[in-house]
């Protein structure tokens, strides 16, 4: 299908693809989409999570505030619920915040 509406039928069916643990490259394969364009159905649709969140400005005031003190990634994640990786990345960009 190549036009620009959505196609309930065909999303219905990623979901399902989804939820029995289908890898994206083998649904895009089953529908002749891109694995990019799976992610983002998923996405839409709410039966897939994105691995990360944005943080508010007072979970990232909070983060700098532990790093003062001296607490190490992992434990800033554990006690603002982000992972270390993420905890990482707010750090090495600043105090960027949306």
């Amino acid at each position: 299908m190549t036009t620009n509406q959505p196609d309930p039928e065909r999303n219905k069916q990623l979901a399902d693809m989804y939820a029995e643990g289908a890898m994206y490259e083998t649904m895009a394969l089953a529908f002749g989409i891109t694995t990019t364009r799976v992610i983002q159905i998923l996405n839409r649709l709410g039966v897939r999570k994105p691995k990360w969140r944005w943080a508010s400005a007072e979970t990232v005031e909070k983060i700098y505030q532990m790093k003062v003190e001296d607490r190490s990634q992992a434990v800033i994640g554990r006690e603002v619920g982000l992972s270390r990786e993420r905890i990482r990345q707010i750090l090495k960009n600043g105090r960027k915040i949306k």
